[in-house]
Order: structure tokens, then sequence, then C-alpha cells
């Protein structure tokens, strides 16, 4: 990622479907805007070149989990920051494409704790993403609430 950084690793998974072990990173490009940064597993230990996604749509955007929302197979990632114009907290899936990168993030505005997780809570095979606390527009607030 030439001219960026790369802030923390996120998760490790399969981010094109290939079977192999990829790892996600977050970070900037030269921009300074946020970007998700995979980098695709060889099969035999090493990595590919990275393969980076732009966050659009909020500022101070920051990735907080990564896993299989939609049940595709291949792990998607969920984003949080604030809106460009209000500035209210937002949060937002990121749907893997199959090759690597992310597509645009659906975002919905709510204040989400720290702490999120995702699983299947209902027992339906489906994942859904948890916060010990959300605060939805305008203020809501629920504990535990599935989002």
């Amino acid at each position: 990622m030439r001219g960026g950084t790369v802030s923390r690793f996120l998760a490790k998974g399969d981010f094109n479907g290939d079977g192999k072990l990829d790892v996600l990173l977050d970070g900037r490009n030269a921009s300074a805007k946020p970007v998700l940064v995979v980098f695709l597993g060889s099969g035999t230990g090493g990595f590919g070149v990275p393969i980076v996604t732009t966050i659009a749509g909020v500022n101070k955007a920051q990735i907080a989990l990564a896993g299989d929302l939609n049940g595709d197979g291949i792990q998607d990632a969920v984003a949080t920051g604030t809106d460009t114009v209000t500035g209210v907290t937002e949060f937002g899936v990121m749907l893997a494409d199959g090759t690597g990168k992310f597509k645009t993030p659906v975002f919905t505005r709510a204040s989400v704790a720290a702490l999120m997780t995702l699983g299947d809570y209902t027992g339906d095979g489906k994942m859904l993403c948890s916060s010990s606390r959300v605060t939805t527009w305008p203020r809501r607030s629920k504990s535990m609430a599935k989002i």
C-alpha cells in the first residue's frame, strides 16, 4: 500500500472464496482516507499484493469486526463512523465482492458501544451483529439489540 498506513490487524478468513486463509487490516491511504486492506493467502504460507478498498460515506471510519453476514461463505466487514453532513454516529455493513474488495457500505444512524459481536443468536443459521448498547436515531436505547 504505497503512501498509506496500516493501523491494525482485524481478522483472518477467506475474503475471496478460494478456500485459502487471507488477512484483513484497516488503515489510511495516501490521502488519509480510511481503507480496508486484504492480503490474499497463497496457500503456501505467503501473501499476495494488498487489495485496498476505500471506506466511503462517513468520516472517522473504523472497522469494528468481520464475519459472513450474508451467508455466501465469504467474510464481510462492519464499519463505524460519523455522517459527513450531520456528524451523527453511524455503523454499516461492507459486503465482500469475492475478489478481496468490499462493496460500498450501507450505513444506519446509531450510536454503537465499543463492544460489538457477530453470532447466530436466534439459531436460524444467520449471522447477526450485536452490541452491548445501541442508541438508534432518534435516541432510543436497547440492550443487546439486533442490528
